[in-house]
C-alpha cells in the first residue's frame, strides 16, 4: 500500500513571465526563457527597476539553474541581446553580473509556455538557509486583496502577479546577502492591501512542559479583536547609517564625533539634523546622504550633505574614505558592508530568534522593517532591540506603521 503520508513532487511550472518584446530562438528557446525569468525575477525583487541594477549572474547561477546547458545559454542571451553583462567588479562588488537591457527594463511581460522536455528535472533555483526557508514558509499566510489604487508600475504590477499567483519567488544576493522576495518589491502604497489568514500561533514548550516566555502571556481569546489581527510595519529607522556608524566605532572608540554621530542615529534624526543645517527637506537630504556614503568620493563631494558632515562628523567621513580608497572593491565596498551587517542583524539574527521561538508566526521581511500582526509587535520589537545591542552595542529607533485589518482565520 502507498505511504499516504509521502509528499507528491512539486508541480513543475508550464509558463513562465519574461520581458515583454523578446522571443527565445532556436534548440534552446524554452531554456533562454527560463534564464531570463529568474533575472525579470530578481530585478522586480530589487526596486531599482529604471536604473540598469546588475544582477549578479555568473556560470554557477547558470549551472544550478539550468544543469550543464546554462553558461552556453546565458552566452546566447547576451549574444542576442536579450541581456547585458559586466565582467569587471566595477558593476558593484561582484564580477560576472547581467542586467535587462533598457528596451526591456519597463516592467511589461508576457507569458512564455514551457515545453513538457524542458520542464522535467529542473535544478534547485536557489539554496535557501534555514532561516530564509522559514520565511518563505511564512508567506503562504499572506495575499494582497483588491487594489482600489492605481498601479504606478508594471514592476508593481508583476510583483502583485507573484503574490495572487502564490508564486513567492525569493533568494539572498550575494552581494550584500540580503534576503529578496515578491514582497520586497511591493511599494509602500500597495502593502495597505495586504492581508493575513490568521492562526493562533503553535510556540514550542520547554524541557519541563512549560511555553517559552515569549509568548506565554497569550491566548486564544487575545487573536479574536480585529484590532489585535491589524497588520503593522515596525521599520528601523536611519538603518545604514546607524550600522556604519557602529561599525566605525569599533575601529575608533575615542573618536567624539562618531559617538555624536551613534547618538543622532540612534534617536532616528540623522537625516533631519542634516537637513536643518542645509534648509532643505529630510527626504531630499537623505537621498543626499547615500550618495556621499555609499558614491565615489569625487561624486560625494559634490553634495551639500558632504560639507555637513565634513564639518560635524569629520572623523565619521574620514573612516568611510578610508573604506572607498583601501579596498579593491573600491566604494562599493560601503555598501556590501552595510547591507551585510543589515542582513546578519534582521535575517540572521532577529528572524532566526523569532523562528526558534515562535516558528508559526505570521511575518514578513522588508529589508530593514517587518510585517507583523498588532499582537506581535511588542514582543517582535524587543527581539529587534535586543539583536541590535547585542550584534553592534546599539539601540535603534522603531516606527510602527499601521497597515489594515486582515481577515482572520
Amino acid at each position: 500500500m502507498a505511504d499516504s503520508t509521502r509528499r507528491r513532487p512539486r508541480r513543475q511550472p508550464t509558463t513562465v513571465a519574461i520581458p515583454l518584446g523578446i522571443r527565445p530562438i532556436g534548440p534552446h528557446a524554452n531554456l533562454q526563457a527560463r534564464l531570463l525569468a529568474a533575472v525579470f525575477e530578481r530585478t522586480a525583487s530589487n526596486e531599482e527597476y529604471q536604473r540598469g541594477y546588475w544582477i549578479p549572474f555568473g556560470k554557477k547561477e547558470a549551472v544550478r539553474l539550468l544543469a550543464s546547458p546554462g553558461p552556453r545559454v546565458l552566452r546566447e542571451c547576451v549574444r542576442l541581446g536579450y541581456l547585458e553583462r559586466h565582467g569587471s567588479y566595477l558593476a558593484g562588488g561582484f564580477s560576472k553580473a547581467v542586467r535587462l537591457p533598457d528596451r526591456y527594463r519597463d516592467g511589461k511581460f508576457r507569458l512564455h509556455p514551457l515545453t513538457k522536455s524542458n520542464n522535467r528535472n529542473k535544478p534547485e533555483k536557489y539554496l535557501l538557509d534555514p532561516v530564509s526557508l522559514w520565511l518563505r514558509s511564512r508567506m503562504d499566510a499572506f495575499s494582497v486583496g483588491k487594489i482600489n489604487s492605481h498601479i504606478e508600475s508594471a514592476w508593481h504590477y508583476f510583483s502583485l502577479l507573484r503574490i495572487h499567483t502564490r508564486d513567492f519567488f525569493c533568494m539572498r544576493d550575494s552581494f550584500g546577502n540580503r534576503f529578496h522576495s515578491a514582497f520586497t518589491g511591493l511599494p509602500s502604497y500597495l502593502r495597505h492591501f495586504l492581508s493575513c489568514a490568521l492562526t493562533v500561533p503553535h510556540c514550542r514548550e520547554g524541557q519541563r512542559g512549560e511555553p517559552p516566555p515569549l509568548l506565554s502571556a497569550h491566548s486564544s481569546s487575545f487573536f479574536s479583536s480585529g484590532k489585535d489581527t491589524e497588520l503593522i510595519e515596525i521599520d528601523v529607522k536611519t538603518c545604514q547609517p546607524l550600522i556604519l556608524g557602529a561599525e566605525i566605532k569599533k575601529t575608533a572608540p575615542n573618536e567624539i564625533d562618531v559617538d555624536r554621530w551613534l547618538d543622532i542615529c540612534s534617536r532616528g534624526d540623522i537625516y533631519q539634523y542634516v537637513a536643518d543645517a542645509i534648509g532643505s527637506n529630510r527626504k531630499a537630504i537623505k537621498k543626499q546622504m547615500m550618495r556621499v556614503n555609499f558614491g565615489t568620493i569625487e561624486y560625494a563631494q559634490t553634495m551639500p550633505a558632504y560639507h555637513v558632515m565634513k564639518n560635524d562628523f569629520p572623523a565619521f567621513l574620514a573612516h568611510i574614505e578610508k573604506l572607498k580608497t583601501q579596498d579593491p572593491k573600491g566604494h562599493r565596498h560601503v555598501a556590501q558592508v552595510a547591507q551585510r551587517t543589515e542582513s546578519r542583524i534582521m535575517i540572521d539574527g532577529v528572524c532566526g530568534e523569532l523562528m526558534r521561538r515562535c516558528p508559526d508566526l505570521p511575518i514578513l521581511t522588508i529589508h530593514d522593517a517587518v510585517i507583523v500582526p498588532r499582537w506581535a509587535v511588542d514582543m517582535v520589537s524587543e527581539v529587534i532591540r535586543a539583536t541590535w545591542r547585542r550584534e553592534l552595542g546599539v539601540v535603534p529607533r522603531l516606527t510602527t506603521t499601521s497597515l489594515g485589518s486582515p481577515v482572520a482565520a
